[in-house]
């Protein structure tokens, strides 16, 4: 029984990502889809959480790297993926585990501003260019920009999250699940 759940759950995970590496090399090839595309393969990630954990999720996290790495073939996109997108459904598996709403949306922001601002920081000459901008507005009221803009940004693509999470679990599951031993 517990050898049959095993199984399950390991060929789940290795359709997820086959799944997430398909929506990832896509990424590379439709440049005005390549953030839809990369959001996509983290809602997979949220999908093996729910159906095995965060140990089998962890995994998972690493493994959907390691393909991305290999299909995106060092463009920039892998970056944003490796950084932000991928392990997003741990940190909201972890971070969801408190029940107080405030304090979800405090500390997923929080995560997003600090993978954010290494991003500007560390990885901006690599992925965006922004210093004609920059040279126009200044780079105290890009930064702001980014930083609220952002935070919109990713508040709405928390919402989509949960939207996602919720479709799996009331639409697909129960297919998912079907045969499974109780």
């Amino acid at each position: 029984m517990s050898q049959n759940n095993n199984t399950r759950k390991l060929t789940l995970a290795g359709i997820l990502l086959a799944i997430a590496t398909i929506c990832c090399y896509l990424a590379t090839w439709f440049p005005t889809s390549k953030m839809a595309l990369i959001a996509v393969a983290s809602f997979v990630s949220g999908v093996i959480i729910l159906e095995t954990g965060l140990r089998l999720g962890a995994a998972f996290t690493l493994a959907s790297v390691a393909t991305a790495f290999l299909v995106m073939m060092g463009q920039p996109i892998f970056i944003i993926y490796a950084t932000l997108f991928a392990p997003y459904g741990l940190v909201r598996a972890i971070i969801e585990k408190n029940k107080n709403k405030y304090l979800q949306i405090i500390l997923k922001l929080i995560y997003f501003n600090i993978v954010f601002f290494l991003f500007l920081n560390l990885f901006e000459t690599i992925v965006f260019n922004f210093d004609a901008i920059k040279k126009l507005i200044g780079m105290n009221d890009i930064d702001l920009l980014l930083f609220i803009g952002g935070s919109v940004v990713f508040l709405i693509y928390d919402y989509a999250f949960t939207l996602a999470m919720r479709f799996y679990k009331e639409r697909i599951a129960k297919f998912v699940n079907k045969g499974e031993e109780k």
